[in-house]
């Protein structure tokens, strides 16, 4: 699938399992599962692909700075919470995942970036830096792998395994992607309205 309907399904299943009640809850919530959601995608290296990639990246980016403002003019506390996190155990974590990221990078497509191996070690590197965000990305993580498996293209969950898994039910970038692009998108619209309706 594409960049669009990992985002928005995965900022949609983790707003409705983690179920944010109040705006602290919910910036750790946005912000994990963007991330988590395109952060698969790392590995992209044919043209289409990066440039799909490369949306993803920013419209995620987009994401989570709206949610800081959004925190902000909300006078939220949550960060102001994350500025208290150790800064030792916090670098740690920064690094770590900077680290996956770039083995991420360099690994085939839908390679180590895929895989369950991955999934531990961002989540680790998370919970060094601030539990509140290692749901929400697992949640937006394993949305991405879950949607993947239903495309013709295997993917390596059980990394280093060579062998790869697949429905083989649908391409990537054809008919499946644009249904499930706009359930994802009418679905994040109704957890988005249900969040600000509490939060506000």
């Amino acid at each position: 699938m594409l960049a669009g309907t990992h985002l928005t399904i995965g900022l949609a299943s983790a707003l409705a399992i983690c179920d944010p009640r109040n705006i602290d809850q919910a910036a750790p919530v946005i912000i994990g599962a963007a991330v988590g959601s395109i952060i698969c995608d790392m590995d992209s290296r044919d043209t289409s692909r990066i440039r799909d990639a490369l949306y993803g990246r920013v419209i995620g980016a987009a994401v989570v700075g709206i949610t800081v403002i959004w925190n902000a003019v909300q006078k939220g506390v949550f960060w102001e919470t994350l500025m208290k996190i150790p800064l030792d155990r916090g670098l740690i974590g920064i690094v770590l995942f900077a680290l996956s990221a770039v083995f991420a990078k360099k690994s085939g497509h839908r390679g180590y970036s895929h895989s369950l191996a991955a999934l531990i070690i961002y989540a680790f590197a998370l919970y060094m830096i601030d539990a509140r965000f290692v749901l929400p990305f697992e949640i937006g993580f394993v949305s991405h792998i879950l949607l993947d498996l239903t495309n013709k293209t295997p993917i390596r969950i059980f990394f280093p395994v060579k062998r790869g898994f697949c429905f083989n039910w649908f391409y990537a970038n054809r008919a499946a992607n644009a249904v499930c692009m706009g359930l994802g998108i009418i679905w994040l619209v109704y957890e988005l309205n249900v969040t600000a309706g509490i939060a506000l």
